[in-house]
């Protein structure tokens, strides 16, 4: 056993102590217990694991398909064996064995609307939630898995992710003692981005229901279907509507026997439940129906862009393009103070107090007026950036690195066969638009310059952070 199941297994045996109920008890499958807990009377297959953390969906009450007679979450239209009359929630399940009694397991939640509805809206809308889970062997034969993560990536965006920390290797979060299982998720208004409700009461809070990068966590904005200059600040509490709990549907669990010790929050189980289904093999493979057409005003986006992207079917050529791309970095950058072209890696030094990444701009020739050195014909930046958040539309940014240019006279940190290596840094503005363009403006300088000015424009590779 490893040093991390050593440290979940202490963990384990802490919470066991405060159990309320006897494991002799326990039905014959599963049962759900407090602190993102689930206990199993043998290992458990793959679609067990799914059901006993399959999630409670709680709809706003302004959900248009739902108000039109949807079932929603709907079958998927790649999958004809789904029943049509009655909600679908998909899931799949990667599991990663390190020995006989340990499992580290992620299961992912699909959600597929056949509209999303309102500002940038389009057909077809798969959301998903991933639930990160250790599963280990308590007693001889008898199993628990302990929630760690739940990671919900509001409108597809990793960057904009709803996440919330349970529990890790060593710490149990304050969240584990007011979790309810099955974890509620909050289903935005029409554009379906899913966020947890760690209490399941129906009210969303930053720093509880959501604890990891809480300044760019998106939450639930109910109204950005209808006022979309709400996707560039920061998410408010005003942004979500007050939820009614018979909105809310759930997975098909028996109360007395899988939840003795109650279930779903304040409210109990939901009375609606969805069909919960491993994504077909149908939805995998090269064939696969466009899904309805857009309503009026709408985009037209292919059910198979979703499910590529997703990662559940082989990527098409454009897709493995983009994928090209992305191994670059995730925006494309283009210098306004010189002729170049670049790429930005968001987030490749992420904390809890703001983004960091990575940044290679590449320029030709600069523009007269502009210039940083004479006689310098090309020129190779690499920075290192900070800004405090990715969702606010103006906000500012320091960055500093290095410049590699050619120029004859012996300048710079370093000099070698007409190249040299100056260092560089910066700071201003960063500007955002919501379709995910943005624009830089700042003032930089170097051991060969005094004050310059730099400006460049990007823009997401994969059709920006939201979708």
């Amino acid at each position: 056993m490893n040093n991390r199941c050593s440290s979940v297994a202490a963990a384990l045996c802490l919470t066991l102590a405060v159990a309320t109920i006897s494991f002799a008890q326990e039905p014959e499958t599963f049962w759900l217990s407090s602190r993102g807990q689930v206990w199993y009377a043998t290992k458990p297959d793959e679609a067990t694991i799914a059901r006993s953390v399959a999630p409670i969906l709680w709809f706003a009450p302004s959900e248009l398909l739902r108000a039109n007679g949807k079932h929603a979450p709907e079958r998927l239209p790649c999958d004809t064996a789904a029943d049509p009359t009655t909600a679908v929630v998909y899931y799949t399940v990667d599991t990663d064995d390190e020995g006989s009694v340990y499992a580290h397991v992620r299961v992912h939640f699909y959600f597929y609307f056949s509209q999303d509805i309102g500002s940038g809206c389009h057909s077809n809308d798969l959301e998903t939630t991933t639930m990160d889970i250790d599963l280990l062997q308590i007693r001889s034969g008898e199993w628990a898995a302990l929630l760690r993560t739940v990671e919900a990536n509001a409108h597809g965006s990793a960057f904009l992710q709803n996440r919330l920390r349970i529990r890790d290797d060593q710490i149990e979060e304050k969240a584990a003692g007011a979790l309810n299982l099955p974890v509620t998720l909050l289903i935005e208004a029409n554009k379906h981005a899913p966020a947890p409700d760690v209490e399941g009461d129906g009210v969303f809070v930053p720093g509880s229901d959501v604890n990891s990068r809480v300044v760019d966590a998106w939450g639930v904005r109910d109204f950005f279907w209808e006022r979309s200059a709400q996707g560039m600040v920061r998410y408010s509490p005003t942004m979500t509507a007050r939820r009614v709990p018979t909105d809310r549907i759930g997975p098909q669990l028996d109360a007395a026997t899988e939840c003795p010790i109650g279930c779903g929050g304040p409210f109990g189980l939901p009375g609606d439940t969805y069909e919960l289904r491993r994504i077909p093999d149908t939805c995998r493979g090269r064939e696969i129906p466009p899904g309805p057409p857009p309503t009026a005003s709408c985009r037209l986006r292919p059910l198979s862009s979703f499910l590529e992207e997703k990662g559940l079917r082989a990527p098409s050529r454009s897709r493995q393009f983009l994928n090209g791309l992305a191994w670059l970095g995730d925006h494309f950058v283009v210098p306004l103070d010189g002729l170049g072209l670049g790429f930005r890696q968001v987030g490749a030094f992420d904390s809890e107090h703001g983004i960091s990444g990575i940044e290679l701009t590449v320029r030709g020739a600069d523009w007269p007026g502009l210039r940083h050195i004479d006689k310098v014909i090309q020129s190779a930046d690499v920075q290192l950036f900070f800004t405090p958040s990715l969702t606010r539309s103006v906000d500012y940014y320091a960055a500093g690195g290095f410049r590699i240019f050619q120029a004859r006279q012996p300048r710079g940190l370093l000099h070698v066969n007409g190249m040299t290596v100056d260092s560089i840094a910066e700071g201003g503005l960063w500007f955002r638009w919501i379709s995910r363009f943005e624009l830089r403006a700042g003032i930089g300088t170097s051991l060969n310059d005094k004050l310059r000015f730099t400006v460049n424009v990007s823009k997401a590779i994969a059709g920006g952070l939201i979708d």
